[in-house]
């Protein structure tokens, strides 16, 4: 009798058939794919092969180690931390553990990765997935010392209506010998309120700069680039305002008290003023 076999479809992720295309399946070989297996990755963040921590690992130890969570969960962990920060690096994983114990679909997501970073490898030297996320947030071809972030910190005086209507109610009575209405004093807060947001009270700017910086301790004594601030410039301008004095220069400008003036009203006014503070009104 014969058994039939039924297969399962199964969608592999776009760049996994490339992979695929590239190396072993496809126009590929044996060959390449065997040299894959073989290729030479730095050991950038610390795995232990029996027990020591070698430089270089081949690609096919790398892929293996990945599974090995009760000697490389630390190494693991920083692998997994280090290729989820790149953009799109493990397009298609919503989530991967950050424990040091990778599920296998985890595993074959990183593993699909390194060799990603193997098969883009130019040059004798062995292949570094540290510095291939560096690159991929940040890449050389960029100056890194034009890469900065701009500062721009305001502090803005908005005035309080009752403090408004205290203060303009008081100078009406001082300058022009009335009360504010209620439309004055809006008004001048409003005057106010445009004067302090276009000359804030404090204003700080200025600018971060970042580079890359070789940085120790990411394997066993290895190096790799990371992008880290080296500069940061600041300047900041104080603006005493003062609501009294602001506003008592802007209605000392205007129609209104010069056109009092004008009418001997402010003499008057004056005089009402002395005689009260002499006692004699």
């Amino acid at each position: 009798m014969a058994i039939k076999k039924n297969t399962p479809a199964i969608n592999l992720p776009a760049t996994t058939l490339e992979q695929l295309s590239s190396g072993a399946g496809g126009g590929g070989s044996l060959t390449s794919a065997k040299a894959q297996v073989n290729a030479p990755v730095k050991n950038d963040y610390g795995f232990i092969v029996n027990g020591k921590i070698p430089p270089v690992l081949t690609f096919g130890q790398l892929k293996s180690l990945l599974g090995d969570s009760v000697n490389n969960a630390p190494a693991i962990q920083r692998m997994s931390l280090d290729v989820s920060k790149a953009p799109g690096a493990l397009a298609g994983l919503d989530t991967i553990s950050t424990d040091g114990k990778l599920s296998p679909i985890e595993q074959n997501f990183l593993g699909n990765y390194a060799l990603t970073v193997v098969n883009q490898h130019k040059g004798a030297d062995p292949a570094s997935i540290a510095d291939a996320i560096t690159n991929r947030i940040n890449p050389q071809s960029i100056n890194p010392y034009a890469v900065s972030s701009s500062i721009n910190l305001k502090s803005i005086d908005r005035p309080d209506i009752n403090a408004v209507k205290s203060t303009v109610n008081d100078l009406y009575l001082q300058l022009l010998g009335k009360n504010a209405s209620d439309d004055e004093v809006a008004k001048w807060a409003q005057v106010y309120d445009n004067y302090a947001n276009q000359n804030p009270t404090s204003q700080t700017v200025g600018s971060n700069t970042y580079s890359v910086v070789p940085v120790q301790g990411l394997g066993a004594g290895g190096v790799t680039n990371r992008l880290l601030r080296s500069g940061q410039n600041e300047t900041t301008t104080e603006n005493q305002l003062n609501l009294q004095e602001f506003a008592k220069n802007k209605i000392i400008d205007s129609g209104e008290y010069k056109a009092f003036q004008a009418s001997g009203a402010a003499f008057n006014l004056m005089n009402q003023i002395a005689a009260k503070d002499a006692g004699v009104a």
